[in-house]
């Protein structure tokens, strides 16, 4: 394949996809239907869509941008990441503010970037929209991988603060590489939500189908 790309057209055409979803978390539903959990009760974001299914190979893409700084896999998902958020509900894509899930300090520190604000620079590429580093992680927390949902929703509680000058009655939105528990992004909306966002949608490049498994 070209040296500059991650993936040939055919292979990112091959990759899982995840399919019929709540459309409200993202977690597969037979015919899109919100799913129970939602209903029974909403998480604080208002929308979570994502293209693609956390599992092989699409696992092994999330690892190559985010362990390997194999950045050419930008120029293969920023397509995919537009393609899920053209529907009429992100039709304002131009004049929202685009927020990155932003990196604990030392974890920034010793990888030298932050994969979310590289997604979040990707998509807005293709769909334009303000890029603003709108959220501060105020403490270090450990990393939520091989954690419990609970322990995970404890570890990222009260670790963001958002920067009301920048998302005070403004559309959100909060870009990150994976949601599984969903216990990060819901601790992002809490912090957005309390500085005066209007409204927070979620961008994610992989979505876990098992909710035990989410971060």
């Amino acid at each position: 394949m070209p040296g500059d790309r991650a993936l040939c057209d055919g292979c990112t055409a091959d990759l899982p996809r995840l399919g019929p979803a709540c459309p409200i978390c993202a977690l597969p539903t037979p015919s899109s239907q919100v799913c129970g959990r939602c209903l029974k009760k909403p998480p604080e974001f208002d929308q979570l869509v994502a293209p693609l299914r956390y599992v092989w190979p699409n696992s092994q893409l999330v690892s190559r941008l985010k362990f390997h700084a194999q950045l050419a896999v930008l120029r293969a998902v920023a397509p995919l990441l537009a393609e899920v958020s053209v529907d009429p509900e992100w039709a304002d894509t131009s004049a929202c503010v685009i927020v990155p899930v932003p990196l604990a300090r030392k974890r920034l520190a010793h990888r030298g970037y932050n994969q979310a604000q590289l997604l979040a620079e990707a998509w807005q590429r293709e769909a334009g929209g303000r890029l603003r580093h709108g959220l501060t992680r105020v403490r270090e927390t450990a990393a939520q991988v091989g954690q419990s949902r609970l322990a995970r929703m404890r570890n990222v509680r009260h670790a963001f603060v958002a920067d009301p000058v920048i998302v005070r009655e403004q559309d959100i939105v909060l870009v990150d590489d994976v949601v599984t528990t969903a216990a990060t992004v819901r601790a992002c909306t809490r912090a957005l939500s309390q500085a005066g966002a209007r409204r927070v949608r979620v961008l994610a490049l992989a979505r876990a189908l098992e909710p035990g498994a989410d971060r």
